[in-house]
């Protein structure tokens, strides 16, 4: 749990309607060094030659020293916390211009999305939500039956780690795009899963001038997932057109992963949906969240992006060959196959041919799987073009681009994987193991010894050694045992 003050809990609790297991999870208060440490990280911030932060960046960013909260981003795969975050002062910095600058983020590094961390009771509203609640309850009773000493209450309270992965692995759940993390964390405590950009044209900067999808972002756009685009409705004309703008690039690059993209509008005067849901309640927002609405518009596909490769023996053994590159190779003299870290760290163990064709075969299957997902998501995209309001023309164009993407893998015949572990066998093929192996090298538990420079270095597939010392090289190592014995031998003599 984060430690957060009062003001800064009032603020997302109160002010924009926020679970408050969302703000002890993910907001933290930030005083005097703490708030520089958070926002000034990078190398290429301007530093003295003693590496700290020079004077002149100290001195444009001395309105950290009055504090302020943080929210750090995340890996969504692993749901660990990665530096990246955003920071709000307690006291705005006003730039030139007289604008206040609300919010900040760490200069010099890209700019991330922020997948809020996420309570398993939280993840309960999300699921029940998507019609996913049977499933995910089942996930989390696995976890709990593994956890010993809290009640069933505590526990859903508690974080879950893999929220936003397991988000990824089902497109049936609606993901929310939003502008700013307590706007996310509002949407969240209503059951919906909204990940924060920190601005309107963040969300799809533009890589060698197109717009790509951040790749917080890209990691939640499957086909045929529901994406809700939920900007600020601001009265000024020219903030309108911006936003119309940032809103159409945004959904310009989702429809380009295949995703339906609709948007959220509520005709009450709050401005930010989180304010509308403190202003409205909860009740109120899930009508609005009805009645989302979709704006066709004329999309053509990109490329799905996969590494299967072209189900023939040539192009799978190409595959297999670029995955065990430096961890599988048949010798040539003796006609075996040995695999890199197999049982110990840094050696080749001898494989027979049976484990290879095992692992191909496990190899093989996962390509399997990995294809029928894939062509599954196809069939969700192509299902939600059918069911979409385009016309005629825009649904078949859309419909021929997707089945032209559907992967051409089929099951295999035992005979399929011998060929391709005979010819493994010529691209993986090398010399007599004990002349390509480096000399003069004593390989350790903890890496290899070369033992004219007595240097100790990491285990390499390169060094081609078949063996090693079952214990850890320690230069600082007695041989007093060894002493011992000698002077038993010579009677207690010493020379």
């Amino acid at each position: 749990m984060n430690n957060i003050n009062e003001k800064h809990r009032n603020e997302w609790v109160i002010g924009s309607g926020v679970d408050p297991e969302i703000v002890l999870l993910n907001v933290r208060s930030l005083i005097g060094l703490a708030t520089y440490d958070f926002l000034l990280y990078s190398d290429n911030v301007p530093r003295r030659n003693d590496g700290r932060i020079n004077n002149r960046t100290l001195k444009a960013n001395v309105h950290l020293e009055d504090g302020g909260y943080g929210v750090n981003a995340i890996d969504p795969e692993t749901g660990e916390d990665i530096l990246w975050g955003q920071l709000k002062p307690n006291n705005p910095k006003v730039t030139p211009d007289g604008k206040t600058r609300k919010y900040e983020v760490p200069p010099y590094e890209p700019v991330e999305a922020i997948c809020l961390k996420v309570s398993r009771r939280i993840g309960l509203k999300v699921a029940k939500k998507s019609g996913l609640l049977k499933e995910y309850r089942e996930r989390i009773r696995e976890q709990w039956i593994l956890t010993e000493g809290i009640t069933y209450k505590e526990f859903l309270r508690q974080k879950d780690q893999l929220f936003w992965k397991w988000v990824k692995e089902n497109p049936e759940v609606a993901i929310a795009v939003v502008e700013g993390t307590k706007k996310a964390g509002a949407l969240l405590s209503q059951g919906v899963a909204a990940i924060s950009i920190p601005g309107i044209w963040n969300g799809s900067p533009k890589d060698d001038g197109n717009p790509t999808l951040l790749p917080q972002l890209q990691y939640l756009a499957q086909p045929g997932r529901e994406v809700v685009i939920v900007f600020d409705q601001d009265e000024k004309f020219k903030t309108q057109a911006a936003v119309i703008a940032a809103r159409e690039r945004l959904a310009s690059c989702f429809r380009d992963a295949c995703c339906k993209v609709l948007f959220l509008s509520w005709e009450t005067p709050e401005k930010g949906i989180d304010d509308a849901i403190v202003a409205n309640g909860a009740q109120w927002f899930g009508e609005v969240w009805e009645n989302r609405s979709n704006e066709p518009a004329s999309i053509k596909i990109t490329q799905l992006e996969h590494d299967l490769p072209k189900w023939n023996e040539k192009r799978v053994c190409e595959y297999l060959a670029s995955l065990y590159k430096d961890r599988l190779i048949y010798e040539g003299i003796t006609k075996e196959w040995y695999l890199y870290n197999a049982e110990k760290e840094g050696i080749w163990d001898l494989i027979t041919k049976e484990r290879l064709e095992q692992r191909l075969m496990l190899e093989l299957d996962g390509l399997v799987d990995k294809a029928e997902t894939i062509s599954q998501q196809i069939q969700t995209a192509i299902s939600a073009v059918k069911g979409s309001n385009r016309d005629r023309s825009q649904k078949l164009e859309l419909i021929e681009q997707l089945k032209a993407q559907i992967p051409k893998v089929s099951d295999y015949k035992f005979t399929f994987v011998e060929a391709i572990g005979k010819r493994l066998s010529r691209v993986l093929l090398v010399n007599e193991m004990s002349t390509n192996s480096q000399k003069g090298l004593i390989p350790f538990r903890n890496g290899v010894l070369d033992i004219e420079t007595k240097d100790l270095w990491p285990h390499s597939p390169t060094n081609y050694l078949t063996w090693c010392l079952p214990y850890d090289f320690n230069p600082l190592a007695s041989c007093n045992p060894i002493k011992q014995w000698l002077l038993e031998m010579m009677e207690g003599t010493q020379p």
